[in-house]
């Protein structure tokens, strides 16, 4: 009786939050008599048209979305120097924490909620390449140069996509060639010895299209900026001078390619082939210390390809839309201390080879979408160290899901939802039994548009993430000497969330605030079990409620189209605040900040070719990793760090293409700063390049 009344009171709450969505923009008009005025002005929707994958598997006006989406284009991306997709991210205002720079290593969170840097699928965020797991959960490892747009979903997406999308969903879109063929070649020399080529081309003959990019970097070990040392007191032995080289931080090479070719038997049918590869020979940055630099000879080799085949089509006379793909590859993370006397210098190798399949089936019908899928993968994850200790783990998931959305009100009330049911095992050692888990998975929003420029939106979803399989299965012990005990017991970690938001494009002003709210259960963290005569840890399950409760927002004003400049000048700010990010007892989360943020001003004349922006990055205080001992109680963050970028057609020729010009400057101050504790980012540095396109 219990129970049922619960389950009714908590009906009786969703259904009176989704009631009270549509009757905002009446109860303002009522109360403020000039607003009505507004509302029958016109506004610019062009935000809210944009066409967006992400939040439904397939294409839909971000209008009809209950979720906040960000869109980095193409423009964005060839715009301004970012290191790999995580750099891009960071400049968006998202939390973004490498160890290093160019390591390929980096972890960039959503709402607090993050991604990992193990080769394996694990995290809080998700991954994925035009919709599908990448194989690990290393953003780093991912080329940029034929990358179309990237789309980021905040807040959960386990109903369109399973596992470990909690904070939100990261997906990079593939460029497909269009139109008639174009190529580019670009080349940046910088600071520290930086020198990266990059070129790619792209383009449609008859049938066929096709789009492919690469790039090869080399790097020096960099310098860090001046400041003191881990937030510590101002004293002399805490000061870093800002000439101090950072050992281990060079890059011998990175080599990144992707490409995207497809066939059109028709205008309704196509095959497809993606291909992605990255492959990275580097130093080893280690943990700058109070007493040490780390060490020159440690490296590293990060490996990751995958290969697609893809069939889409289509029956637009019965509104029936479907795709099908198949996709395999392999990501490889090889570490060792002393790589000179490599493998006897003591050594890691871990690598995930994974494949999967997807399907689905699309129907429109008037104002009405529902598609329905079919998602299977399959994982193994290998680690090999120079002890002689071999992990092999599995991991594999079968899902179905049924998405539907309808637009009511002449389509500017739109209710979306779905459900997704899991069915995945995780499999360790041959004698540990592996049983079939199940989940389903809801969810149900609603987008409302009282007028074309302003959207209200709320949404409710479940998310959910699975145990890694070290936490499960792995018996090791740490180069600090804690031994960690395998737990076959854990249980998946799950949440409830709760989006409340307005989306604003009125003329040249754009804005976007949600808030959100996230109820965690079964948080896994390591606990001490043993202490003598030596120490054991175990990863469990907490008991209780973790609570994630915070506000995003958005906002940027074109004022050259509002003065009727032909320039035009745009301030901008993007945020995340968390009000609360704590565990069940009440302490704080940790490599959680409590605020990041980016904003600056950007200025275009399109007449003379020329663009230029100011960009800050603001990094919130955050408590180091879970268990941390060389950092316990230290705190870091609270830094802005300023970025400037100027880009400058040279020449353009009608029938030739154009050469342009890009300087950029970062971290200007010359900032001693880290976002990930023991790992400092480089000071000042200066990039110039020089790209052609035709």
């Amino acid at each position: 009786m219990i129970v049922n009344s619960l389950k009714q009171d908590k009906l009786k709450n969703f259904l009176m939050k989704i009631l009270f969505l549509p009757l905002i923009s009446f109860l303002i008009a009522l109360v403020f008599p000039g607003f009505q005025t507004i509302l029958n002005a016109q506004g610019s929707s062009s935000l809210l048209d944009t066409v967006v994958v992400t939040s439904s598997r397939d294409e839909q006006s971000y209008r009809e979305v209950p979720q906040p989406i960000t869109v980095i284009t193409q423009e964005e991306i060839q715009e301004k120097h970012a290191a790999d997709v995580a750099d891009l991210l960071r400049q968006k205002g998202f939390q973004y924490n490498p160890l290093g720079a160019n390591t390929g290593l980096v972890r960039v969170a959503i709402r607090g909620f993050s991604t990992s840097t193990s080769p394996n699928d694990t995290g809080d965020v998700l991954i994925l390449l035009d919709g599908r797991y990448i194989g690990n959960n290393n953003i780093g490892m991912i080329s940029l140069q034929n990358i179309e747009r990237i789309e980021v979903l905040h807040g959960p997406g386990a109903v369109q996509y399973g596992t470990s999308a909690l904070g939100g969903v990261i997906n990079l879109i593939s460029r497909r060639g269009a139109d008639k063929p174009t190529v580019f070649v670009e080349q940046t020399v910088g600071s520290f010895g930086h020198n990266k080529t990059q070129a790619g081309f792209s383009g449609k003959y008859k049938g066929f299209d096709f789009s492919a990019g690469g790039s090869y970097l080399h790097a020096g070990n960099y310098k860090v900026g001046k400041g003191t040392l881990y937030g510590l007191p101002n004293t002399a032995a805490n000061i870093i001078p800002g000439d101090r080289i950072y050992l281990g931080s060079n890059v011998s090479y990175q080599k990144t390619l992707g490409a995207n070719f497809g066939y059109n038997f028709s205008d309704n049918h196509r095959f497809g082939i993606v291909l992605s590869n990255y492959i990275s020979f580097q130093g080893r940055p280690g943990a700058m210390t109070r007493t040490s630099s780390g060490s020159v000879e440690a490296k590293g080799i990060r490996k990751a390809h995958s290969i697609d085949f893809l069939y889409t089509g289509s029956a637009p006379s019965y509104g029936l839309s479907w795709t099908a793909r198949y996709f395999q590859g392999l990501t490889r993370y090889v570490t060792a201390t002393y790589w000179n006397r490599f493998p006897k210098g003591g050594y890691y190798d871990y690598a995930t080879i994974f494949k999967g399949f997807q399907a689905s089936l699309g129907w429109d019908w008037e104002n009405v979408h529902l598609t329905l899928g079919f998602d299977q993968y399959h994982e193994e994850y290998e680690q090999f160290s120079y002890t002689g200790a071999t992990t092999d783990f599995t991991y594999r998931d079968r899902a179905i899901y049924l998405l539907g959305r309808v637009g009511l009100l002449d389509e500017n009330l739109w209710i979306s939802g779905g459900v997704r049911y899991d069915m995945y095992d995780i499999g360790g050692p041959p004698d540990v039994p592996v049983p079939t888990k199940k989940r389903a998975t809801p969810a149900l929003g609603i987008a409302y548009l009282p007028v074309d420029w302003l959207k209200l939106r709320i949404n409710y979803a479940q998310s959910f993430a699975v145990p890694k399989t070290d936490d499960l299965f792995n018996d090791s012990v740490s180069s600090s000497g804690i031994h960690y005990v395998p737990n076959p017991d854990l249980k998946a970690q799950y949440a409830v969330n709760w989006d409340f938001g307005i989306d604003v494009s009125y003329e040249a002003f754009t804005g976007s605030l949600t808030y959100f709210l996230v109820n965690y259960t079964d948080l896994i963290r390591t606990k001490t079990i043993q202490t003598e005569p030596e120490r054991y840890d175990q990863f469990q399950n907490l008991d209780g409620v973790s609570k994630y409760r915070g506000l995003e927002l958005s906002l940027d004003w074109e004022m050259g189209q509002t003065f009727g400049w032909n320039f035009d000048i745009k301030p901008y700010i993007t945020l995340t605040k968390l009000f609360e990010s704590v565990d069940p007892t009440g302490a704080l989360l940790t490599t959680t900040a409590d605020l990041s943020m980016a904003y600056g001003i950007s200025f275009a004349y399109p007449d003379y070719g020329l663009t230029a922006s100011l960009d800050a990055n603001y990094y919130g205080e955050q408590l180091p990793s879970w268990g941390s001992t060389t950092w316990a109680g230290i705190r870091f963050g609270r830094d802005h760090i300023y970025d400037f970028h100027l880009s400058k057609d040279l020449y353009t020729w009608d029938t030739a293409g154009k050469v342009k010009l890009k300087v950029d400057v970062l971290n200007l101050a010359n900032k001693f700063y880290q976002l990930s504790a023991g790992y400092p980012q480089p000071g000042r540095q200066i990039f110039v390049s020089v790209r052609y396109e035709y």
